[in-house]
């Protein structure tokens, strides 16, 4: 175990008014919601844009992830889902044995794709230089 203790924060500081707070605790409680759809949940909360212009971007839903990174590589003109140069971000600990080694993926930790082959990506971890 990483950390023995759990904090469960019930507030947000950076909100002023009694208004705000009623309003995150709501948007949280209609993300949540599976009877909702994820679209109306957030064009309820948020202005929606039809330009988009970065490529870094944050979701709290693994299928809003791929929904947005399906999106920004379409703008990109990506044709395949990797590319040699990409980086990778790793989102879940994996440990392998791979010929004499224990190779780690740690979570969050940047990887960049130099190879692809019929087979395999070829990747790099960019802390370290270990491909």
């Amino acid at each position: 175990m990483i950390f023995p203790n759990s904090i469960y924060l019930k507030e947000n500081k950076r909100l002023k008014s009694e208004a705000e707070k009623q309003t995150l605790k709501q948007f949280k409680a209609d993300i949540f919601n599976k009877d909702i759809s994820i679209k109306t949940s957030v064009t309820k909360y948020f202005k929606l844009i039809n330009d988009i212009k970065t490529t870094d971007n944050i979701a709290l839903q693994n299928e809003v992830c791929d929904m947005v990174s399906k999106t920004v590589r379409k703008l990109q003109q990506r044709k395949t889902d990797y590319e040699v140069g990409e980086t990778l971000i790793c989102r879940k600990y994996l440990k392998m044995k791979m010929e004499k080694a224990i190779v780690k993926f740690n979570v969050n930790y940047e990887y960049e794709i130099i190879n692809i082959n019929a087979k395999e990506l070829i990747i790099k971890d960019r802390s370290s230089d270990k491909s």
